[in-house]
């Protein structure tokens, strides 16, 4: 559900900027977790408003990993990937500290305060999770969110944080 409503509240911008915005949830990966949805949605919101803003006209995709930690939670691994840019290694630090933003964020004129990826790493720290980036050669970033959660279960029927509309994503 989280996922689907990212999706679908970038759609419009997507379209207009030539990015195809899509999920890759693996069928191997459990349906729905339980985690805080609204911090979720918070920082993927901003991952994915990034990428159209700094990639425009590339795939935008957004991915879900996960993994039993063996001790009854998941590591989960939320990426959100692009083709534009990137992000050199020594601004990677740099990036999610309040009120700094990128050269190549910067070069390219658009709005920014330099407080959105720095929110992010607040959220995903109240959550005992991280955020970061990774570029990719020759040319994108993955801009990553990792939690620990818990699967949804009988014993916890009422899910926060679900993959609605996954298999047509």
């Amino acid at each position: 559900e989280v996922l689907a409503e990212i999706r679908d509240l970038h759609a419009t911008d997507a379209a207009a900027r030539g990015n195809a915005l899509t999920i890759e949830w693996p069928e191997d990966v459990a349906d729905a977790f339980v985690g805080d949805a609204g911090k979720i949605k918070t920082i993927l919101g901003n991952f994915v408003g990034n990428a159209l803003k700094y990639a425009p006209g590339t795939p935008v995709v957004i991915r879900v990993d996960a993994e039993d930690d063996g001790a009854g939670a998941v590591d989960v691994n939320i990426d959100v990937s692009d083709e534009g840019p990137g992000v050199p290694p020594e601004e990677q630090g740099l990036i999610f500290q309040k009120f700094v933003r990128g050269a190549g964020a910067k070069a390219s004129g658009a709005p920014g305060t330099g407080i959105g990826l720095a929110a992010c790493r607040a959220l995903a720290r109240l959550m005992g999770g991280s955020v970061g980036v990774e570029n990719h050669t020759p040319q994108g970033a993955t801009f990553f969110l990792r939690l620990k959660l818990r699967r949804a279960n009988g014993d916890n029927p009422d899910p926060d944080f679900t993959p609605a509309g996954r298999r047509d994503a």
